[in-house]
């Protein structure tokens, strides 16, 4: 949602989620901002024709909240469940 170079365009070279999450906390601190809440939406189909409603905020993380661990598993969880639309 930012303009700045390091946080609107991401590359496709991250491995897993965990890591593009970290790349964009590392991103905010460098502007003296903290990473609060982390809002990931599910597969956008990418047929023209499709009807299906587009779900932005299928998994609402709190960082503050979630200790590393358990945020990298709650990512993992929503990785599996994307392949599994997929």
């Amino acid at each position: 949602m930012s303009r700045r170079e390091d946080l609107m365009f991401k590359p496709v070279e991250f491995r897993t989620l965990m890591d593009l999450v970290q790349e964009f906390e590392g991103a905010y601190r460098g502007y003296w901002h903290n990473l609060r809440k982390i809002k990931i939406g599910q597969y956008v189909s990418h047929d023209p024709h499709s009807v299906e409603q587009i779900e932005w905020k299928h998994s609402i993380l709190d960082v503050d909240k979630l200790s590393k661990e358990e945020l990298r598993k709650e990512l993992e969880r929503h990785t599996r469940d994307m392949r599994l639309k997929v």
